[in-house]
């Protein structure tokens, strides 16, 4: 058979899965969450794939931020002081036009929402963008959002912390069989 490829003619290429989130990065886009959630899924995708035998079996992880704003330098240093694994690749980009921000959205695997009403009454238009797009989306849990994504996983999933959120990438993104082992969060 062709290099890179099985009986079935499929890329043997490792799993990895794109995980998009579209910010503004204001002062009330806490990336926080995501920075601590991540460095739980690296730990353990360092520890999942330490056991795996062959590279086509290791998971990976990139995550996309799109958007311009003030905190999007506090973001990136996180990342930088984060020295993530190979396993994990974060890149921050802002899409220049609706088309190419459509393209990301069309090639990513889910989307990450992270907007909290203050009046826990309104939806994130950056959720309606995503589920147009036929991507679930991992949501911040709040009073409204279920009218958007349901807790049994149908158009996403919704977390309250960066453990929730690590769990659901590791477990539900990355088709890893457990939580189990998944390091606590810096939170």
């Amino acid at each position: 058979d062709a290099k890179g490829q099985g009986e079935s003619g499929a890329n043997d290429a490792p799993k990895g899965r794109i995980l998009v989130a579209s910010t503004s990065w204001t002062a009330d886009d806490d990336y926080t969450i995501v920075i601590d959630a991540l460095k739980g899924v690296d730990a353990s995708l360092v520890k999942f794939n330490a056991t795996c035998q062959e590279e086509v079996e290791k998971r990976r992880l990139w995550f996309v931020a799109t958007g311009k704003g003030i905190a999007r330098a506090r973001f990136e240093q996180q990342v930088k002081d984060a020295k993530f694994s190979q396993y994990v690749t974060v890149s921050v980009i802002y899409f220049q036009s609706l088309a190419t921000y459509a393209a990301m959205l069309g090639g990513a695997d889910a989307g990450l929402s992270l907007h909290y009403s203050s009046s826990g009454l309104d939806l994130p238009m950056k959720c309606v963008d995503m589920l147009g797009a036929g991507i679930p989306v991992f949501s911040l849990r709040y009073p409204a959002i279920h009218e958007l994504v349901d807790e049994e996983g149908r158009a996403g999933w919704l977390f309250s912390d960066a453990k929730e959120l690590a769990s659901a990438i590791f477990v539900d993104l990355l088709g890893t069989p457990s939580s189990s082992h998944l390091p606590p969060c810096d939170a």
